[in-house]
């Protein structure tokens, strides 16, 4: 990775997955979470707070980025765990090659990360693998929009957008692609930020997608 990559997105990221705009959505996903649980794309650990340590039994944290890796450990050491929250395992790898056994978890939690994955295909279908029968993926992503409009600007946008957003798309559909996996939805679209004049025009371009993808 070069010096951009190494030192500058992570910082980025750190500040922007830590933005308040989004706390409502990613509140909701995690705290649903129990079990085993793996989140993917862990990052500097932006959504500890939200864990529900009592439901929580073990928490893997998969995180392709050393450096966010580096910076969820200060983060840690900083302000410590949710009450009964594990402390979580570090796992440096990608979704597109989990390394777990198969239907070894009972949930997935996954934020903001999906836009990011290289092949959201063969990451879907890991998840699908290392979920036990009835477990779910609880999903906050951002992605295509509703309007023709829209669609054209974020196509426009995407090709300048990904390689400064750490490969971050603005057109893909999450919820679909957990539909065509085999997972049973219960998806919601809709505005993720504030009710501001501002944010009625960032949420065009990036509208929210959330819920859960259950394993039959």
């Amino acid at each position: 990775m070069g010096w951009y990559a190494r030192h500058v997105l992570p910082r980025l990221t750190d500040c922007a997955c830590g933005s308040r705009a989004l706390s409502a959505v990613r509140a909701r996903t995690v705290a649903r979470a129990s079990g085993s649980v793996l989140e993917i794309g862990f990052g500097s650990g932006t959504n500890l707070r939200w864990f529900a340590g009592s439901q929580v039994t073990r928490l893997l944290a998969l995180e392709p980025s050393r450096e966010l890796i580096a910076l969820a450990r200060a983060r840690i050491a900083r302000q410590g765990l949710p009450a009964g929250l594990p402390a979580p395992e570090f796992i440096a790898a990608t979704a597109e090659a989990i390394p777990l056994p198969d239907a070894s978890l009972d949930s997935i939690v996954v934020a903001f990360t999906l836009c990011s994955v290289r092949d959201p295909e063969r990451a879907g279908a890991e998840m699908h693998r290392v979920l036990r029968p009835g477990g779910s993926v609880y999903y906050a992503e951002h992605g295509l929009a509703a309007t023709p409009w829209a669609r054209r600007w974020q196509r426009l946008l995407e090709p300048a957008w990904t390689p400064l957003a750490g490969g971050c798309h603005l057109t893909r559909d999450p919820t679909q692609l957990f539909q065509q996996l085999g997972f049973v939805t219960d998806a919601h679209t809709g505005a993720i930020g504030p009710p501001t004049i501002a944010w009625r025009t960032i949420d065009r371009l990036f509208p929210g997608y959330w819920g859960s993808a259950t394993r039959p």
